[in-house]
């Protein structure tokens, strides 16, 4: 991650803004291809980074994990339990509908 300060311009909605130079390249990607960002952070090294979307009407938050270790392990405490969480309700509301 980039040290606090290190920011890179993209533009956003026709506006040029200032964004973690680390995460940069991802809020241009996502706001080129018809996604607009409204809020982004890196975490800069003291936590998870965030990219902030709104599209279909409805706002998407994206985390932004470091490299290593340290990411896999959040990703495996936090991340995936959640994950399963949300399929194996899809799961329970797909068979109620079924019945």
């Amino acid at each position: 991650m980039c040290a606090h300060g290190e920011t890179e311009n993209v533009v956003i909605m026709g506006r040029k803004c200032r964004i973690d130079k680390c995460i940069a390249p991802i809020v241009r990607a996502l706001n080129e291809g018809g996604i607009p960002t409204s809020m982004s952070c890196c975490g800069h090294g003291e936590g998870d980074g965030f990219i902030l979307t709104y599209y279909q009407n409805k706002y998407r938050l994206l985390i932004v994990l470091e490299e290593g270790e340290k990411s896999l392990k959040h990703f495996d405490q936090v991340c995936r339990p959640m994950a399963e969480m949300f399929d194996n309700r899809r799961m329970k509301n797909e068979s109620k509908s079924a019945s």
